[in-house]
Order: structure tokens, then C-alpha cells, then sequence
């Protein structure tokens, strides 16, 4: 059985020590997996200036023998740690936050009523993969479960507009609020390309080899017959970092990569007044 003592109580039991922590009452006492908090504590007594404060929580009997960190602050004389319920915190009615010091150790006296952690839910998102600049919008779809609703670059009540979000990979959010009050998230790309670059891009694709993909150092461009005039290599949005022009009559070019920094970057090769767009790796 738990013993409840009032926190006016426990300030002045605690002042008799030399340095007492006490954690104060927080906003809510139901608290969603994953979720955000600010945890507010009263100190007395000396504390070091390089001292770290830490809010922990117990399990879920209210037994802090293996306490989990959700958050710290550094300071002389703090009043309030910002910190976050862990996404994989099992659910619950009998938790607990305290805080705790490091010079000196302290360990101050809990918020003095039990938490609830509830589950937050799992959503996931499967959009389309890619379009075309112009393309008409669409009405985004594929948010499970479904009652949710779709943020992100070019997207307006639910629906994604490839010219507004402009050229490159963009980030598709779908957040779902389950009728505990918890909010969970998936996330997905789409990829809106330049599709008067992609002339023939098929033919040209089965012949043209890029190797190696994902690259290091550099690329080689096989040209499978036909006659390459320029690579160029650019962002995913767009930006020329380099292009030159090349002879038609070598069967194979290289290309540098030793300036590139590891990520996504796309490759025009140039074939008469024709263009094959290919994405690339840098390791």
C-alpha cells in the first residue's frame, strides 16, 4: 500500500536535508506512447554548477529500481526538464517520473500519483511512387487507418500538386488520431521528375550500362552503341553540380564522384537531342 503525503508536506520534510529534489505536479496524469511532456521540480540545498538534472520514469508498478531517462537539463538552478515518453514505453496505470541529480547524486521524491501510458497507434502510409511536373493533383490515398489526413510539400486538403511541390523527392505525412486521443504517423516519398527529359527512356535505358550503383570514387557510362554527347550529374532537385561533354566515338566514360557527398543524385546522359535520367547512390 502506497502512502500519499502532501506536497507541502514533503517541501518541509525535505528542506531538513542538505540537498532535496521534489517533482511537482505535471499537466495530465494520462500520457500517450511517445509523447512530449515538461516536468517541473523544486530544489534546495548546494548544487554543483556543471550538475545534470535527469527526469525518469519507473516501470509500471511505480518501482524505480530500473528507471528509463526521458529527458535533462544542465544548470544551476533549473525548474523544468523538457522530455518525452519513450515510443516503445509498455502501456500502463502505475507509473511514476522523478528527478535525479549528479553532483551531488540525489534522488528526488516522485510526482506523487500515478501515470497512465496509453497506445499510440500504428499507422502506415503506401503512395504512388513517382509523376511528372504538370501532372494534374491526385487525392492522396493508401493512409491506414484510414480517417486521417495528408501534410507535406504540394499537398492542399488532401490532395498532392507536383507542380507546386516542384521537381525531386518530397515527404508525404499521414497522421491518424485513434480515439484515445493518441496521434501516430507514417511517412512515404513520392518523386516528381522532369518527364521532357525522359525521351525514349526505356530503349535507351536497356542499352546505356551504369556501373558501379551504388558508387564511390566514380562511374563508368558504357554508351551500348550510341553516341553519348554530355553526362551531366545534378541534385535531386534539379541543381547541375557538373556536366561535360564527351567523345562518341569511346564506348566507355568515366565520371568523378570524389567531390560528392554521400546521398541521392541523378544522372543526365545526353544522346543526340535526346535525354536518359537515371538515379545514383554516392557511398
Amino acid at each position: 500500500m502506497r502512502l500519499f503525503l502532501s506536497l507541502p508536506f514533503l517541501l518541509i520534510f525535505f528542506s531538513l536535508k542538505s540537498q532535496t529534489i521534489v517533482t511537482l505536479p505535471l499537466s495530465d496524469s494520462e500520457f500517450c506512447q511517445g509523447a512530449g511532456l515538461r516536468v517541473p521540480f523544486a530544489i534546495s540545498g548546494p548544487f554543483s554548477t556543471d550538475n545534470v538534472y535527469t527526469a525518469q520514469i519507473s516501470d509500471s508498478n511505480g518501482d524505480f529500481s530500473e528507471p528509463t531517462g526521458i529527458g535533462f537539463v544542465y544548470g544551476f538552478h533549473p525548474d523544468t526538464i523538457d522530455a518525452a515518453i519513450p515510443e516503445t514505453m509498455a502501456t500502463g496505470i502505475g507509473y511514476r517520473i522523478r528527478v535525479v541529480s549528479s553532483a551531488p547524486n540525489v534522488e528526488g521524491i516522485d510526482n506523487g500519483i500515478d501515470l497512465s501510458i496509453i497506445e499510440k497507434p500504428v499507422v502506415t502510409l503506401q503512395t504512388i511512387d513517382s509523376l511528372c511536373l504538370g501532372d494534374f493533383p491526385f487525392d492522396l490515398a493508401g493512409g491506414f487507418p484510414v480517417g486521417g489526413f495528408y501534410s507535406g510539400p504540394g499537398v492542399d486538403a488532401g490532395a498532392f500538386n507536383p507542380t507546386t511541390a516542384g521537381l525531386g523527392f518530397h515527404q508525404i505525412t499521414y497522421s491518424y488520431t485513434a480515439p484515445n486521443g493518441c496521434v501516430g504517423t507514417g511517412v512515404d516519398t513520392v518523386f516528381v521528375a522532369d518527364c521532357t527529359l525522359i525521351i525514349k527512356k526505356e530503349e535507351m535505358a536497356s542499352r546505356i550500362k551504369i556501373s558501379p550503383n551504388p558508387a564511390k570514387d566514380q562511374i563508368q557510362v558504357e554508351n551500348g552503341g550510341l553516341e553519348i554527347k554530355a553526362i551531366a550529374i545534378l541534385t535531386i532537385n534539379g541543381q547541375v553540380l557538373s556536366k561535360k561533354a564527351v567523345s562518341g566515338k569511346n564506348s566507355v566514360h568515366t565520371v568523378s564522384m570524389k567531390n560528392l557527398q554521400p546521398g541521392m543524385y541523378l544522372i543526365v546522359i545526353e544522346i543526340g537531342d535526346e535525354r536518359l535520367v537515371e538515379k545514383i547512390v554516392v557511398k
